[in-house]
């Protein structure tokens, strides 16, 4: 009969309490055991018959180590053991984190850029989702060589079937090209999104961007463009549907319409009308129409 002692230590919440004991097993290998992971955190409650216990690895034939070592135990020990690296929630489903590096060189082997994105991707409850990188890149441009640095965050939630939105932030250094020669400056970046989903055959989806560029950080702005998208999806038929974009510059001024119909004849063949409309807004408020495209594509 082997005897060994067995120390389990709760390293992360909802693992296990920290114990010591002896338990003995016929082994001449000696005593291993597999411990499963846990799909999710399990709840310290004392009851055993949950079937969430099932999946645990079991301990048994413990012997006693204290007062008189090797003795059958007074109480008789049953111990389930399983780990989860999650905290003790159905709040988050996995932790994401991912490191990538890039270079990129031209046919006459010039290093033109270079990057390092460290991310996080966090998956939780109803399909929402955080993820953030920070980044630092070396771009070539016009012979000049603009070392930058980034971050950006972003959060979605699916809440309903028929609800999905989205918010993201980004903030670092940028390139000027317009400028000659361009220049390193700063900007910062709000975006968002929503997707209404009313009817099956119904999806309406809704735009927001602001982007803002500053000479350098804390220094004069150099623009400002604001950008309001709209798309809508109809499906008719499973041959047939509508589709309608509607996006607002307000930098340009410019509003654009496009509105298509398609016709899917058989998988892989589609026939598509439509009409594309530019309108620029003058100084005096008044919308005059650049140009009106017609198309047919198949």
């Amino acid at each position: 009969m082997k005897s060994t002692k067995l120390r389990i230590l709760s390293i992360f919440p909802g693992l296990l309490l920290c114990l010591t004991a002896t338990f003995s097993q016929e082994n001449p290998n000696g005593y291993r055991v597999k411990i499963p992971e846990f799909t999710k955190s399990p709840k310290i409650d004392g009851i055993l018959e949950n079937p969430f216990w099932e999946n645990g690895a079991v301990l048994y034939s413990f012997t006693q180590y204290e007062p008189q070592e090797g003795i059958p135990p007074s109480e008789k020990t049953t111990v389930y053991i399983g780990y989860n690296t999650l905290p003790q929630n159905e709040m988050i489903i996995s932790i994401r984190p991912s490191f990538e590096y890039r270079r990129i060189y031209d046919f006459n082997k010039a290093l033109t850029d270079e990057d390092y994105q460290l991310s996080l991707f966090v998956n939780g409850w109803r399909q929402s989702h955080f993820w953030t990188t920070v980044s630092q890149e070396l771009e070539r441009y016009e012979g000049i060589n603009f070392h930058k640095k980034s971050v950006r965050v972003n959060f979605s939630s699916e809440p309903f079937s028929w609800l999905n939105g989205s918010i993201s932030y980004s903030f670092g250094d940028s390139i000027y090209y317009d400028e000659d020669p361009p220049y390193l400056g700063n900007k910062n970046t709000i975006g968002a999104r929503l997707t209404l989903k009313p009817l099956t055959n119904l999806r309406l989806f809704y735009d927001f961007k602001k982007d803002r560029f500053f000479s350098e950080k804390g220094g004069d702005k150099v623009y400002e463009v604001n950008i309001i998208s709209q798309r809508i999806n109809y499906q008719l038929i499973r041959a047939l549907s509508l589709r309608l974009i509607t996006d607002y510059n307000d930098y340009y001024k410019e509003l654009y319409t496009s509105f298509l119909f398609s016709y899917e004849y058989r998988p892989g063949t589609v026939f598509n009308i439509g009409v594309d409309d530019n309108q620029e807004r003058n100084d005096f408020g008044i919308w005059q129409r650049e140009d009106r495209c017609y198309f047919i594509k198949f």
